[in-house]
């Protein structure tokens, strides 16, 4: 208990540098800038202050930056998503970058693990896609930027 008060009152003055971070990067988010995104991520994590969230999301900016190594070990550092939208971005992107990598069967089994049912339809499309082709398949659509505030 001592050491979650210790940390946080560490982590107290850095509050707004953090958020001004997130700020930043859910304004590239919008304009598909896909370099600022992962600048904002990286600081979140050279000032060691990553989330499973920040990991998640660095995880997308690398694979649409074509980075899909770089791009798995961020996925493979983020926790399993509890909504929707990271739910999305954790089985099409990360199966995607797996595929890029050569890992054809790994990506099918991550993609067929996850359920669907409350997906947009343009997802479970991409899904559904990525499933029954053989040949190169193309990134998944980028899903809205996240809310704020839930």
């Amino acid at each position: 208990m001592i050491r979650y008060f210790t940390r946080a009152l560490r982590l107290a003055p850095k509050l707004p540098w953090y958020a001004v971070k997130w700020w930043k990067f859910l304004n590239a988010w919008d304009r598909r800038d896909y370099s600022v995104m992962a600048g904002c991520m990286e600081a979140l994590h050279a000032a060691q202050l990553s989330t499973s969230s920040s990991h998640l999301y660095l995880g997308l900016c690398y694979t649409h930056l074509g980075q899909f190594a770089d791009a798995i070990r961020e996925f493979d550092l983020a926790r399993k998503p509890s909504d929707s939208l990271e739910a999305i971005i954790f089985c099409n992107t990360y199966g995607y970058a797996l595929y890029r990598c050569g890992l054809v069967e790994e990506a099918r089994e991550h993609v067929k693990k996850h359920s669907r049912q409350s997906w947009p339809e343009s997802d479970r499309e991409w899904v559904a896609a990525f499933l029954r082709s053989t040949e190169t398949i193309t990134q998944p659509p980028v899903p809205r930027r996240p809310k704020l505030l839930h």
